[in-house]
């Protein structure tokens, strides 16, 4: 499915390569205002993973970020 949001116009996304359980995969509440605030999309996704794991997998330009207006 995250090739299907990239192919849809998503800037990047989080997939899964195997099931890594509810509590690894990104946690939209720290996601969302990390990268609202200013942090670009790598560290946004760092941020909201409880641990590092082969299971993850985040795609997309890594230095794109929203920008405070």
């Amino acid at each position: 499915m995250t090739a299907d949001y990239l192919f849809e116009g998503a800037t990047g996304a989080s997939g899964h390569v195997y099931e890594p359980y509810l509590g690894q995969t990104p946690r939209p509440d720290l996601l969302l205002p990390a990268y609202y605030n200013g942090r670009n999309l790598a560290e946004s996704f760092y941020l909201s993973i409880r641990s590092l794991s082969w299971q993850n997998v985040v795609i997309g330009d890594p230095l794109c970020s929203l920008g405070k207006p």
